[in-house]
């Protein structure tokens, strides 16, 4: 891609973000291309590959085997829990040893996760769009899309 077109594709990225989430303008950095190869759940417990999200039949999504295949909180927390996330944290702040994990929800359930990152920043794919890396949790908070902080999930740091 020459760097015009690079320029374009980052000014097109950027509408895209400010369209679907306008309290997180101004206040990410990119780090990813835009990407349909994985949600923000398979992001945030590291995985990094397929889409998490009931029913498993569909091309490219997965569900773990063993988990009622429907969206809602405790459905979600077997899965963190399959990825080792078996504590739940009242607090954002970093803790020495362990990763993770911020979950937005509505009413209906679960809606976003974001993973926190060594430096105490925060990183989220956005839907079909880029990773984001966001100093705090509330630009993403409010919004049409992932509603509000439902509680911070951990587990024993795992070397990277």
């Amino acid at each position: 891609m020459s760097e015009e077109s690079r320029i374009y594709q980052d000014i097109l990225d950027a509408a895209d973000v400010a369209d679907s989430l306008p309290n997180i303008v101004g206040k990410y950095i990119r780090t990813s291309d835009p990407s349909i190869k994985y949600n923000c759940l398979v992001y945030a417990v590291r995985v990094e590959w397929g889409w998490f999200e009931p029913p498993n039949h569909l091309p490219g999504y997965y569900w773990p085997p063993g988990i009622d295949p429907e969206w809602n909180d405790r459905t979600v927390k077997q899965v963190l829990a399959r990825f080792g996330y078996n504590e739940i944290s009242d607090s954002p702040e970093p803790e020495d040893g362990y990763d993770k994990i911020a979950i937005y929800g509505d009413k209906d359930g679960p809606t976003h996760f974001a993973r926190q990152l060594p430096n105490g920043n925060w990183s989220s794919k956005l839907g079909e769009l880029i990773d984001v890396e966001h100093t705090t949790l509330e630009c993403l908070v409010g919004d049409d899309h992932y509603g509000n902080l439902l509680y911070y999930a951990k587990r024993k740091s795992i070397q990277r």
